[in-house]
């Protein structure tokens, strides 16, 4: 299933919170005053029960649960006129303010205003006996805070959906700019590079050349800038091991598949040989700069290959990994050995120092016309 496919839990806006803790202000006064009247206890707390039900159905649908909680009061006012409105106001308008920094700060106040400004006062002055009047008070704390601490907890859950469905459209766009776009321009500059090995110098083609080379860099600094913006900083990161363990298994993948892009780049330019892959790890392959490092030695390998390697000739690729280190080895047959010695040099020897840098070896060198290169690069 697509992720736009799936749809996200609706987020309250600062107008529906403010509903809900006013509504939620009603039931509690009207559970308040009913138990004047002479009610006792079981009933009340059934009908804190439906009061909190009521919440419930506010935080997954504020709008809906807000009318059903304000038909309930609509109903016990009609039963009990006597009831003061105008002291639930009050407790309407103190939520109204307080749900304006938290809702479960506002659900407090409810609380301390129910609580002591009118439970207290006026359940002593109607007779209820002491047990049922903390029986009351709890009932009416429980579902106030409650109702207020699932608002928060629902409004913080939809900010870390947002940041996680975030984190899967960037990761998905860097995967189609790697996968598609990015190969799509490497194939532009290596049938370039093999069309001017051909026909010699061509001002067109070198500007052609030079264009798309910084149009690829530019494409992998935009995938290196969405990988490493994955996790808005409302939401929580994954732990340490949980997270190299998935960005390994994800370079270990790529190593293999772009491996088999290139081996497949140079079956359909003509030349044909044979690409083993040996893979003995269960999610290595190291760190950003060590990926880096890979994916220039290995466009650096079969870069040279369309350009010197004789395509009537055979080619053998071997591609290893273990859990501390990645291996690479070609092995294919020059057409011309002075052009190639002319060409096969500064890329090299860069990768050469790059690759000592981090305790690897690259040696490379000449058996007749054959050119041979062995690289192994430590995983760090």
């Amino acid at each position: 299933m697509n992720e736009a496919d799936v749809v996200q839990p609706h987020e309250l806006t600062h107008t529906e919170c403010m509903v809900v803790v006013a509504v939620g202000v009603l039931v509690a006064g009207y559970t308040l005053y009913m138990t004047n009247f002479g009610y006792g206890a079981m009933l009340c707390s059934a009908i804190a029960g439906v009061i909190a039900l009521c919440c419930g159905l506010m935080i997954r649908l504020p709008f809906v649960g807000a009318l059903v909680t304000l038909a309930v009061f609509a109903i016990g006012f009609v039963l009990h006129m006597q009831v003061p409105l105008p002291s639930v106001l009050i407790v309407v308008v103190a939520g109204v303010l307080a749900v304006k920094s938290k809702p479960w700060v506002g659900s407090v106040c409810i609380v301390a205003a129910c609580v002591m400004g009118l439970m207290d006062t006026n359940m002593y002055l109607y007779g209820v006996d002491k047990p049922n009047r903390i029986s009351i008070w709890l009932l009416c704390m429980v579902i106030s805070i409650g109702g207020g601490m699932g608002l928060w907890l629902h409004g913080r859950q939809q900010r870390i959906g947002a940041a996680v469905a975030e984190s899967n459209r960037r990761r998905r766009i860097a995967r189609t700019l790697h996968d598609q776009v990015a190969n799509d321009v490497n194939d532009v500059i290596m049938m370039v590079e093999y069309r001017l090995m051909q026909s010699g110098p061509d001002p067109q083609l070198e500007r052609i050349r030079s264009t798309s080379a910084h149009a690829l860099e530019s494409i992998r600094r935009v995938i290196v800038e969405l990988e490493d913006c994955e996790v808005s900083a409302d939401a929580k990161p994954p732990s340490r091991n949980r997270d190299i363990h998935n960005r390994d298994i994800h370079k270990e993948s790529a190593l293999c598949r772009k491996a088999r892009e290139y081996d497949n780049r140079l079956h359909a330019a003509g030349f044909h040989g044979e690409l083993l892959i040996e893979d003995e790890t269960q999610g290595g392959g190291g760190s950003e700069a060590n990926s880096e490092l890979i994916d220039d030695l290995m466009h650096e390998l079969f870069g040279n290959m369309m350009k010197y390697a004789d395509k009537e000739k055979p080619y053998f690729i071997l591609v290893s990994s273990t859990e501390s280190q990645i291996g690479i080895g070609v092995t294919n047959m020059v057409r011309n050995c002075e052009l190639a010695q002319s060409g096969l040099g500064s890329g090299m020897r860069a990768l050469r120092e790059r690759i000592h840098k981090i305790g690897g070896t690259l040696e490379m060198g000449w058996d007749g016309p054959y050119w041979n290169v062995q690289a192994s690069v430590p995983v760090i």
